[in-house]
């Protein structure tokens, strides 16, 4: 990077620049800046913002003492320590979520509501009314403990509900929605339990 806007304004540091462009990357140091091969953040640099225009691609950690204010648009790959706040628009594709209190959904616990005449197999966070006699729910395969699914039967008493390789209530049976418009919720727990019914 080629000096300019009077030498660095004084080759200590730059305190206000318009007109200063680069081409490549840089170093910012707590002395000022210079070319080089990456880019190396400093404590001891002090500023209120920094503008861009186009884009910045970031490759390792970036980290903010105080808080990033803003809207961060693109694909962000890594690992977010601290706190969310603000809407999330698209997918968060994660092995896990832990919170140190409660995981608040604001919506709805259920994923989609919808409505069934025929046999199908629940996944997690479905609620499914069964509008005809006689149909089988199958409850999810292969469920992990806090997985939870809801069911509700209209003017019959025939409904089964399949366990699908699970225990349910402690037993290795199905169960029998055998009250008119009965609804019940299935919460998986573990292996021994199963999934509990209320």
């Amino acid at each position: 990077m080629s000096q300019t806007k009077a030498q660095l304004i004084g080759a200590v540091g730059i305190l206000t620049a318009t007109d200063v462009f680069v081409n490549s990357t840089v170093r910012i140091t707590s002395s000022g800046i210079d070319a080089t091969t990456g880019i190396v953040t400093s404590s001891e640099l002090n500023t209120n913002f920094v503008s861009v225009t186009g884009s910045i691609n970031a490759t390792g950690i970036i980290t903010a003492s105080n808080k990033f204010d803003g809207n961060l648009t693109g694909i962000v790959t890594g690992n977010v320590t601290g706190n969310l706040t603000g809407n999330v628009s698209g997918e968060i594709n994660s092995s896990g979520i832990s919170t140190i209190g409660s995981l608040k959904v604001i919506n709805s616990i259920y994923n989609g509501i919808s409505s069934t005449s025929s046999n199908p197999t629940l996944s997690n966070r479905e609620y499914i009314v069964v509008v005809s006699s006689g149909a089988s729910i199958s409850l999810p395969a292969s469920p992990q403990a806090g997985w939870e699914v809801g069911i509700s039967v209209g003017n019959f008493e025939d409904v089964h509900v399949l366990r699908n390789g699970s225990k349910i209530m402690g037993l290795n049976e199905d169960l029998k929605m055998d009250l008119k418009y009965l609804s019940l919720r299935f919460l998986y727990v573990d292996a021994n339990q199963g999934w509990r019914a209320f």
